[in-house]
């Protein structure tokens, strides 16, 4: 019989979100050369091969069972590289791509390249059910790995199979039946903030469009200095990055979309539960081990940027003490069955995920790495403006999505330029 394990609850929500919508990880690289496709096909076999995950399907019986199949590698596309930004609407189509969950494989690679181009784009896109931004950043430094032909620097995979879930691996003090009071504690908070959320802002929120929709990306970053300089400022002023970056960002977006009004805000943020579950998890391990956490915050265009992050980065901290990191978790399946049954109010106004920095080489063997970009699947119900944030090669990169039935390119861009006016002190934080 096949090798397989039951879902974890995070990955149950993760399956039931894409279940309504395409809910998949997409994430560009680009190369200083174009590697030689016979060999990218070799290396995407033997990544396969490394990774049990990667050949698995996601079987839904009377629950979702993760189950090992014949799977030799993953499909290459090759597209034309036109210009520099033609990336961007690969990553687009990609973000839309609806995976048979049930029908391995899930995962897909496109190479870009251009006959009169140097560089060369790849686009990696995978369930976000089966795998966290931690673990695509080690496929893809692996990938590189192989096509640089250094295999011998790979660590040995590990021969235990499927890696467990979260649920399997969460302290003691967050199993049942020990968690009850906590949960109690913990959805009694969630209900307030959200009764808070809807009956505040009835008729000030947009709702979740309808008909069709395009998930828009837009990339920025900071320079070297100008990151250095946030860095410094968010240490002097004793917030963390991602409280910087959530608190920019609600400041642009209620300049632009609620103007004029202090409105609560629901915004989401992502810990990674890796280090904190027992045993810890390695990077190297390739699965989903995050969370989501939803929490409420009032917000004008007139805030100062450090004093809200600082209301951010106190109400992140006391969430992580509670522990909500695993309850958010344990409840997550719970969440999104009820938000998508109701159908009627967005997650949240925005969504930052900061990894912080890059564990990624510069260069591997003669294949030099310039940039990295990624990007989570939206949808209607989801966050209004959402970002995926890292440090890497000295800079901040932020890759800002949007809905198309949300907001014009015109304002999306407005808002982004503005989050990095107020991250860089190139613009008064208060209006």
């Amino acid at each position: 019989m096949a090798q397989r394990r039951p879902l974890g609850t995070f990955d149950n929500a993760q399956a039931l979100t894409a279940e309504h919508a395409a809910y998949n990880i997409v994430t560009a690289v680009r190369l200083s050369a174009t590697p030689d496709e016979h060999r990218l096909r070799d290396a995407l076999e033997h990544l396969v091969q490394r990774h049990p995950i990667l050949q698995a399907r996601i079987v839904k019986e009377r629950r979702r069972f993760l189950e090992v199949v014949d799977t030799r590698t993953l499909p290459l596309a090759i597209a034309e590289r036109r210009d520099d930004e033609t990336w961007m609407s690969i990553v687009e189509r990609e973000l839309a791509f609806e995976f048979n969950l049930e029908s391995p494989p899930l995962g897909r690679c496109t190479l870009l390249a251009g006959a009169q181009e140097t560089a060369t784009d790849l686009v990696l896109t995978f369930p976000h059910a089966l795998v966290d931004g931690t673990a695509v950043t080690q496929l893809i430094h692996e990938l590189l790995t192989l096509l640089a032909g250094e295999e011998t620097l790979l660590q040995k995979a590990s021969d235990e199979g499927l890696p467990a879930s979260c649920d399997e691996l969460f302290p003691a003090k967050w199993r049942r039946p020990r968690r009850l009071p906590s949960s109690l504690r913990f959805l009694g908070r969630q209900m307030a903030g959200e009764v808070s959320y809807r009956l505040r802002t009835r008729g000030r929120h947009s709702k979740p469009p309808a008909g069709p929709f395009r998930n828009r990306v837009l990339p920025l970053a900071l320079t070297r200095d100008e990151t250095t300089a946030l860095v410094r400022a968010s240490r002097t002023h004793r917030v963390s990055i991602v409280a910087a970056l959530e608190a920019a960002m609600l400041i642009a977006v209620a300049r632009h979309c609620y103007p004029g009004v202090r409105l609560p805000h629901r915004y989401c943020a992502f810990p990674l539960l890796r280090r904190y579950l027992e045993p810890a998890v390695g990077d190297d391990v390739i699965a989903c081990y995050i969370t989501v956490l939803r929490l409420t915050t009032e917000v004008s265009e007139r805030d100062g940027l450090w004093e809200l992050a600082a209301r951010i980065n106190h109400d992140l901290d006391a969430s992580m003490r509670r522990g909500e990191r695993f309850l958010a978790s344990i409840w997550s399946h719970f969440s999104m069955r009820t938000i998508f049954s109701q159908n009627s109010h967005r997650m949240s106004t925005t969504a930052v995920s900061y990894t912080g920095a890059t564990p990624l080489p510069d260069r591997v063997g003669d294949l030099e790495v310039h940039e990295v970009h990624a990007f989570v699947s939206n949808f209607p119900i989801g966050p209004q403006y959402t970002a995926q944030a890292r440090l890497f090669r000295g800079r901040l990169w932020l890759d800002i999505l949007y809905l198309d039935c949300d907001m014009e390119e015109l304002v999306a861009r407005e808002i982004g330029d503005d989050m990095c006016r107020l991250l860089t002190g190139n613009s008064d934080s208060r209006m």
